[in-house]
């Protein structure tokens, strides 16, 4: 058996690993000054830009209430038609209510009240005529407003727009 005498020198493992961890503690250190702290801590503070897509659904919200509200004038107007534009509502209802979902919580679209077609007394009812140019002037602005809009939101006002071209066209066989 050999012994190791008393008086050997010890590994020198301990101090080189120091040595590294003091020189890496000290190099991340560096990177992280110059680096700088400020814009980091400056992007978390700061909010997120605005979604445009909540604008533009918004601005279709808006016209989706216009339509609604001018398909009930001329339902109220002319009652024997309003069993015939039930099912045109109802698509546009829907339409509502697929917009308003893709808002995001505690954002609420306001309703429109100034641009509603309804009969007053110095104004006459809608007709057909005035529910078919609201439809394709719809389906214009539909298209648009997809072209600015992002992909998921850009499919939906492709649809809403070909309802309402489709609407159009429906209509021009709608007897008054």
């Amino acid at each position: 058996m050999t012994s190791v005498p008393e008086h050997s020198p010890r590994p020198t493992a301990a101090p080189a690993r120091r040595r590294f961890l003091a020189g890496a503690a000290s190099t991340v250190a560096a990177i992280g000054l110059s680096a700088g702290c400020r814009p980091l801590l400056k992007e978390r503070t700061e909010s997120a830009p605005p979604d445009p897509d909540i604008a533009i659904t918004v601005r279709a919200l808006k016209r989706t209430d216009e339509l609604l509200a001018a398909y009930d004038a001329v339902a109220d107007d002319r009652g024997r038609l309003a069993a015939t534009l039930r099912p045109f509502r109802k698509r546009h209802e829907a339409h509502r209510s697929e917009l308003r979902a893709r808002l995001p919580k505690g954002h609420r679209a306001k309703r429109s009240t100034s641009a509603t077609p309804s009969a007053s007394p110095t104004t006459a009812a809608p007709t057909l005529a005035d529910l078919r140019r609201l439809e394709r002037r719809a389906a214009t602005r539909l298209v648009d407003d997809a072209l600015e809009a992002g992909r998921t939101l850009a499919q939906v006002l492709a649809s809403m727009s070909a309802c309402s071209a489709a609407h159009d066209q429906l209509l021009r066989e709608v007897r008054q």
